[in-house]
């Protein structure tokens, strides 16, 4: 029996895949993920590279599904900005569209609609980091650290509160769900034996952290393809 190249442990390491919880250990072998829990620990050798995960969490790596849906990008046409050039006149125009319309991000409902979310940042027009968007698709505030949203409002009012998600959809709509946009779910977006190894390693576990803190989660390490591509420093 081979060993693992790597193996994460003390921690929480959420799998991602339907029906399926956390484990406290994982193990990789070459770009796979080679096994989970106890069956992973036997995989540790003498050359295997170790990660304490040190009370953080594990998660399967964050995808972009960055996708215009036709009917979307036509409702935005009615939300008219021509002529708006200050940031406080932006978001009236935008809270006044949002109120008329009643369907902005309107998460909740696709989800009791039985619509399968997939969730991306459409970058450069807002933050990349699919924390902030986690913490905005569960509270329906802005990312305490948004530079372009530290008004009282936009902090602690909720646009369309009832559209709302809990931490573990909007977790799985940046990974399993992403995945499945990016038709790369049968090789990436959970944590499954076989799976290519796309990690992410956080300070904190999301699901155990109060749900207005979860922008500040930081990410300490990141695998793609079973290779550190980046460490906090």
């Amino acid at each position: 029996m081979s060993t693992a190249d790597w193996l994460f442990h003390g921690g929480t390491i959420h799998v991602g895949a339907p029906g399926q919880g956390s484990t406290g250990a994982l193990a990789v072998t070459g770009n796979r993920i080679a096994a989970l829990g106890d069956e992973a620990i036997a995989l540790r050798g003498p050359r295997t590279e170790v990660v304490d995960l040190a009370g953080g969490a594990l998660l399967p790596g964050f995808q972009d599904a960055h996708i215009h849906a036709i009917v979307g990008g036509l409702q935005q046409l009615g939300c008219d900005l021509a002529g708006v050039h200050h940031l406080h006149d932006y978001r009236k125009a935008i809270r006044d569209f949002s109120d008329a319309q009643r369907n902005h991000f309107a998460f909740g409902s696709l989800l009791a609609a039985g619509v399968p979310l997939a969730m991306g940042s459409d970058w450069l027009v807002s933050s990349p980091d699919p924390l902030w968007g986690i913490h905005v698709a569960v509270n329906r505030t802005a990312p305490h650290a948004d530079p372009h949203a530290q008004d009282e409002h936009a902090q602690t009012v909720p646009l369309l509160a009832g559209e709302a998600v809990d931490v573990r959809t909007a977790v799985g709509a940046y990974t399993l769900g992403a995945a499945r946009a990016n038709r790369l779910d049968a090789e990436t977006g959970s944590l499954e034996a076989g799976k290519l190894a796309d990690l992410v390693v956080l300070d904190r576990d999301p699901f155990a952290v109060p749900a207005t803190e979860l922008s500040s989660v930081q990410v300490r390490a990141t695998f793609v393809d079973g290779q550190p591509v980046y460490a906090a420093g």
